[in-house]
């Protein structure tokens, strides 16, 4: 079965997966895989997938951090400094940030920040269902699937 996020053009072609843009206001697990970024990369607050006024300010200060125009949206250059590629044996909030995402997409998996057999499973069937490089590694291109795909 192919994903529908991935297959929904008219003509059945492959459509486009971008980057989400998130901003104050938004709320969802997409919102608590940023937010848990930015807690892995030193900017910890709540992770309860509700953009608010702290989360702007976290984003901003990332943003500047990181040499990025301090606008408080999480865009795709945001999302491409935010994502770090983790793998089996990684143990962080950035695993638990890539578990949320595929829990988002009906894996079941421990939110425990572990990147076991159990979530190297999960990402691998992700990529194998999204026509992606199959290798059990959450990277860039895996980020931008599971973050952009339509739920």
């Amino acid at each position: 079965m192919r994903s529908i996020c991935r297959w929904n053009t008219a003509c059945g072609c492959r459509a486009p997966v971008s980057w989400p843009t998130l901003r104050q206001g938004d709320v969802g697990d997409t919102v608590r895989t940023a937010q848990l970024l930015l807690t892995h990369h030193g900017f910890a607050g709540a992770a309860d997938g509700n953009f608010t006024a702290s989360t702007t300010r976290q984003v901003e200060a990332f943003q500047t951090s990181v040499g990025l125009a301090d606008d408080g949206v999480i865009g795709p250059q945001t999302w491409t400094a935010l994502a770090v590629t983790v793998r089996r044996g990684d143990r962080n909030d950035a695993v638990r940030a890539v578990q949320v995402q595929a829990a988002a997409h009906g894996y079941e998996l421990a939110l425990d920040g572990v990147f076991g057999p159990d979530t190297e499973g999960a990402i691998t069937d992700f990529q194998r269902q999204n026509d992606l490089a199959v290798d059990g590694v959450a990277g860039p291109e895996t980020w931008r699937t599971l973050t952009g795909a339509a739920l």
